[in-house]
C-alpha cells in the first residue's frame, strides 16, 4: 500500500509539474524576479532577509546550460514546487495513518484529491509560474511535515526522521525567517503524534530536531562572507557590521509594514478566506470543515500540531500590510489541505461512497480546467517589453532616477549585471538611497557617476545611520526628520548637478514625489521616461518598438500590477503625444500613438484623455 501512494504522489508531482511548465512566464516578472535571478546568477545577496539557501542553490542551476539564467531560474522554480507538491501528498498518507485510518485506495484518493486541489489553488500555482522564493518554502515546509510525521509512522527509525526534521526546518529559516512563527506548531506536531508524546518531552528527545535546525543556520554565514567580495548584486552591505547583518537577517526596514495598518488584518483576513474558498472549489469548504472536527476530535494528536503551524503563519501575515501578501499564506493553505485531506478520507469511510473514492481525483482536474485562463502566464512577456521600452529611450550614457522597482528597476538589475545590457546607464533607485548600504553600493558600482556625489553623501549618512539604529525614537524628532529630508533632496540633486552634461531621466512619479528636487530643470516626457533638461527644445523622439509585445503580454489581463502596468504605459503615450503636438495640427501623427495607447489600455482614462484632444 505504500508503494501505491508512493507512486500516486510521484504521479500528482508529475503532472503538476507539467502544468506548471507550461504555464510559467518565460522570463522575467513583476517586483523581486529581476534582483532575486540577478543575486542568483552572480552569487549575490538579495534583498532581507537574504535567502542564503535559495541563492546558493539558483546559483548552482544556472552553471546549467540554459538559454539564460531567467529561463533556468523558471523552470527550477517550477520543478521545485511540484515536488514539493509531491512531498506534501506523501505526508498526508502518514497523516492519515496516525489520525486512525486505514492505509489503502481510499486514503491514497484522499491525500491526492486534497493535495491536489492545493497544487492547483490559485497561490500555488502563481508561486510556481514566477521566480521567487515561495515555491522552494513549499517544498522545505513540505519535507519538514513528512519527515516530522515519518518519525512517528517509521519507529525504528525515528531518531534518523527527527534528525531530518530538524534540518528541514533550519534550511526553511534560511529561506525565509517568517518561517520561524512555524516552528512551534511543528514542534507540537513532532511530540503529539509520538504515540507516548511524554518521551519527546525530555530536553535530551527534543535536542534531536533542535540542534540539527540550529546547525542549518550557519548557512546565514554566506551572506557577510561573500558581501565583503563585493558581488554586483550585494543588498545590505552585510559584511559591514554586525547591525548591518542584523538588521538585513530580521528584514527591520519591512517592519514598517508589520502591525502598523489598523485595518490591514480584516483586509488580509478576507484575502486568505477568498483564497481557501477558491482553492477548494467551495465544496471543499465542508470537506475542510469536517476534516477539522476529526482533528480537534478523536485525531487531535495530529489536529492541534496542524492548527497552531496555520496559527503561527496567520498571526505574523495578517498584520503584514503589503500588496502582495498571498504568497504568506501558503503555510495555511498546506494545512487546510492536510484537513481536507482528513474530512475526504472520513467521507469515504462510509460503506456506500467507497466504492465512489476514484472520483475524488476529478476535484484538482476541475481546478486545474478552472483555473488555467487566469493563471497561464506563458506568453506575459510584459516586464521585460516594459523595461526594454525604458531602455529603448534612455540616450548613451543616460542615468535613470526611479521609483519603479515593481515594474522596471528589478528587471533592469538582472539585465544589466546579468545579460550584460546597456552598461553605459546609471539606475538609481531612490527608495533605495533611504538605506545605508545604497550610497557606498553605487559608489562602488557608478564610480563615475557618484563620484561628484560624495559631499552629498557624507552629509546624508550620518543622519541615515541614526534613522537605523534609533527607528521609531529618530521619527519622533521633527528636527531630525526635516533635517534628513533635506539632505535626501540634495543627494538626489547632486546626482543631476554631478552629471549635467550626460542625459539625465526620471520616471514620472518622481516630479511630484519629493519637494525641492529636480529645481530648474525641464520636464520632457520621452514615452515611460521623463528628460530632465535646461531648456524645452525636444532633443530626442519616443522609441515605440516593445508597444505590440507589451499590449499582447497585458490583453485580459487584470491582476493589480497588470493594470498598474497598462495605465503607466498608456499614460508614457499620451504625455508623448501632447508635447509631440507643440501647438502643431499633427492629426496623422496623433492619431497613430492614439491607436498605441488603445492597443494597451482599450479602455483606460489616458485613452480617453487622448480621445478629447484629437480630432
Amino acid at each position: 500500500m505504500r508503494n501505491q501512494h508512493t507512486l500516486a504522489s510521484v504521479a500528482l508531482g508529475l503532472v503538476a509539474a507539467i502544468v506548471y511548465l507550461l504555464t510559467r512566464v518565460p522570463g522575467l516578472y513583476y517586483t523581486d524576479t529581476g534582483e532575486l535571478a540577478a543575486a542568483c546568477a552572480t552569487l549575490g545577496i538579495a534583498h532581507p532577509t537574504g535567502y542564503p539557501l535559495f541563492t546558493l542553490i539558483g546559483h548552482a542551476w544556472t552553471l546549467l546550460p540554459w538559454a539564460s539564467a531567467i529561463t533556468g531560474l523558471t523552470i527550477m522554480n517550477a520543478l521545485v514546487v511540484a515536488a514539493g507538491v509531491t512531498m506534501l501528498c506523501l505526508a498526508a498518507a502518514d497523516m492519515l495513518r496516525l489520525a486512525g485510518f486505514a492505509q489503502g485506495r481510499p486514503t491514497t484518493f484522499a491525500a491526492v484529491a486534497a493535495v491536489g486541489l492545493f497544487a492547483f489553488g490559485g497561490i500555488a500555482w502563481d508561486s510556481a509560474t514566477a521566480f521567487e522564493v515561495y515555491g522552494l518554502n513549499i517544498l522545505l515546509l513540505a519535507s519538514t511535515l513528512f519527515c516530522t510525521l515519518r518519525s512517528s509512522v517509521d519507529t525504528t527509525r525515528a531518531r534518523q526522521w527527527s534528525v531530518l526534521a530538524g534540518i528541514h526546518a533550519g534550511l526553511m529559516l534560511t529561506n525565509h525567517v517568517s518561517s520561524v512563527f512555524l516552528m512551534p506548531g511543528l514542534l507540537l506536531l513532532w511530540i503529539m503524534t509520538w504515540p507516548t508524546p511524554a518521551e519527546r518531552k525530555t530536553w535530551k528527545a527534543v535536542a534531536t530536531v533542535v540542534i540539527p535546525a540550529v546547525a542549518a543556520l550557519a548557512l546565514y554565514a554566506y551572506l557577510p562572507l561573500r558581501s565583503g567580495q563585493h558581488p554586483p548584486i550585494d543588498w545590505g552591505g552585510t559584511h559591514a557590521s554586525w547591525h548591518h547583518f542584523w538588521y538585513h537577517v530580521r528584514g527591520t526596514q519591512f517592519g514598517v509594514w508589520l502591525f502598523s495598518d489598523a485595518d490591514a488584518a480584516k483586509r488580509n483576513l478576507g484575502i486568505v478566506g477568498q483564497a481557501t474558498a477558491d482553492m477548494t472549489l467551495y465544496v471543499g469548504l465542508a470537506l475542510f470543515g469536517a476534516g477539522l472536527s476529526v482533528g480537534l476530535g478523536k485525531a487531535r494528536r495530529i489536529g492541534l500540531g496542524l492548527l497552531v503551524i496555520a496559527m503561527g503563519n496567520l498571526g505574523i501575515s495578517l498584520g503584514y500590510a503589503i500588496p502582495d501578501i498571498e504568497s504568506y499564506f501558503l503555510p495555511t493553505l498546506m494545512v487546510v489541505s492536510l484537513f481536507m485531506a482528513i474530512g475526504l478520507r472520513r467521507l469515504l469511510d462510509a460503506q456506500r461512497l467507497q466504492q465512489l473514492a476514484p472520483a475524488v481525483l476529478a476535484l484538482p482536474l476541475i481546478s486545474i480546467g478552472l483555473g488555467w485562463t487566469d493563471h497561464d502566464r506563458s506568453t506575459h512577456r510584459g516586464v521585460e517589453s516594459y523595461t526594454r521600452w525604458v531602455m529603448d529611450n534612455a540616450e548613451p550614457n543616460a542615468v535613470i532616477i526611479s521609483h519603479q522597482w515593481d515594474y522596471f528597476c528589478s528587471a533592469f538589475w538582472y539585465l544589466q549585471t546579468v545579460e550584460g545590457e546597456r552598461p553605459d546607464i546609471t539606475l538609481v533607485d531612490k527608495e533605495l538611497l533611504r538605506r545605508t548600504w545604497y550610497l557606498p553600493y553605487l559608489q562602488r558600482r557608478y564610480p563615475t557617476t557618484m563620484s561628484g556625489v560624495k559631499g552629498a553623501a557624507d552629509a546624508f549618512l550620518p543622519w541615515l545611520e541614526r534613522f537605523e539604529t534609533e527607528g521609531e525614537a529618530f521619527t519622533q524628532d521633527r528636527r531630525a526628520v526635516r533635517t534628513i529630508q533635506e539632505r535626501f533632496v540634495g543627494v538626489l540633486n547632486a546626482v543631476l548637478a554631478a552629471n549635467d552634461g550626460r542625459p539625465l531621466y526620471v520616471t514620472p512619479e518622481l516630479l511630484s514625489e519629493e519637494a525641492g528636487f529636480a529645481a530648474g530643470y525641464v520636464a520632457v516626457p520621452v514615452g515611460p521616461l521623463i528628460r530632465l533638461q535646461r531648456s524645452t527644445a525636444p532633443v530626442q523622439g519616443t522609441n515605440m518598438q516593445q508597444l505590440s509585445t507589451l499590449a499582447e503580454s497585458l490583453r485580459g489581463r487584470t491582476e493589480r500590477l497588470d493594470i498598474g502596468m497598462r495605465e503607466m504605459t498608456s499614460a508614457g503615450i499620451a504625455q508623448s503625444a501632447i508635447y509631440a503636438l507643440q501647438g502643431r495640427n499633427d492629426t496623422t501623427t496623433f492619431r497613430a500613438l492614439r491607436q498605441k495607447a488603445r492597443l494597451v489600455d482599450p479602455r483606460g482614462r489616458n485613452t480617453m484623455y487622448l480621445d478629447g484632444i484629437l480630432p
